[in-house]
């Protein structure tokens, strides 16, 4: 399995651009794509979407592995990529998005 750590900007573009599309793109009455926030949610459908986009970026562990203490060290702090209690970005800068 990949760390968080070796992704690309791109390829965390693409990731954040489907874990979006899968909790917010929908259809009106007409079958336009709109954004929802009120879109409801399968949340077996959504997990095996969630899934298959982690899969295809090798973010998915491909055997049982007991993972040992301070194994995760090596994945990025909330804190560092500018979050704390609210779960939204408390800077947009270019400055503090990761590079390619």
């Amino acid at each position: 399995m990949r760390s968080t750590t070796e992704l690309t900007r791109r390829e965390l573009l693409l990731i954040v651009d489907g874990l979006q599309q899968a909790l917010y793109l929908d259809f009106d009455s007409r079958l336009t794509k709109i954004w929802n926030p009120d879109k409801e949610w399968d949340g077996a459908e959504v997990c095996d979407y969630l899934a298959a986009l982690l899969a295809g970026f090798g973010l998915i562990p491909l055997t049982v592995t007991a993972v040992a203490d301070g194994a995760l060290s090596n994945t990025v702090s909330p804190e560092v990529i500018g979050y704390d209690s609210d779960p939204r970005p408390t800077s947009s800068t270019p400055e503090d998005r990761p590079d390619d």
